[in-house]
């Protein structure tokens, strides 16, 4: 079979993206500087090219959550759910009783905090 005889192939592959790179640019460090800069990257929790984005477009780099942090985070979002349960608590058991709740709680949110303010 010739090539024109076959039918055309259909566009496949990936999307054509909306914003499309094509700009290089180039920076040549010593090995030191390279190292203090893959070094800095690495603890904001980007890749070396987004770092570099950042720091070029916005003049900073907003750092990401460590695991510590999103762990703490999640820990909150816990004790908000629990001081839901606390009113809840309250309105069915009355209120000596959800202040036993509330005291327990408070302990572990001033442990939160203790944790958070010394790790800064």
């Amino acid at each position: 079979m010739e090539r024109s005889e076959q039918r055309p192939k259909g566009k496949g592959g990936r999307p054509a993206k909306a914003v499309r790179r094509e700009k290089q640019f180039s920076v040549r460090f010593t090995a030191a500087e390279y190292y203090t800069v893959k070094e800095k990257a690495r603890e904001s929790g980007f890749s070396l090219t987004v770092f570099f984005r950042q720091i070029a477009l916005n003049g900073q780099v907003k750092i990401r959550l460590t695991v510590d942090e999103k762990h703490l985070l999640k820990q909150l979002i816990g004790m908000a759910s629990n001081i839901n349960q606390l009113a809840k608590a309250a309105h069915q058991h009355g209120l000596a009783a959800a202040l036993l709740y509330f005291e327990q709680y408070r302990m572990q949110f001033d442990e939160l905090i203790n944790r958070l303010t010394n790790d800064k």
